[in-house]
């Protein structure tokens, strides 16, 4: 799976599910709270299925990845209409 260059920084275990049920619901249409899936990875994008988070411990980042190749420029671009409110976690590597 293609991941993201896009990462959001910083972000303590205990504050994972809520920064992205945040994300989800103000950038994606039908947002709903993220959940965690049974690969430890989380749903984002309002059960579409395309792309997914994935919380990188040992870096404390939230990494994101397209499920399909060619969702992969869709994602980054995405994330250039960030809300303010996602923008202090917001990092394009």
């Amino acid at each position: 799976m293609p991941y993201c260059d896009t990462v959001f920084q910083t972000v303590k275990p205990e504050q994972v599910e809520n920064v992205l049920s945040k994300f989800a619901q103000e950038c994606f249409v039908g947002g709903q709270a993220a959940y965690r899936l049974d690969d430890d990875s989380y749903s984002i994008d309002a059960g579409e299925n395309d792309i997914r988070a994935i919380y990188d411990e040992p870096n404390t980042v939230i990494r994101f990845f397209a499920v399909i190749n060619a969702m992969k420029a869709f994602t980054i671009r995405s994330f250039k209409l960030l809300p303010p409110s996602m923008a202090l976690l917001h990092h394009s590597q």
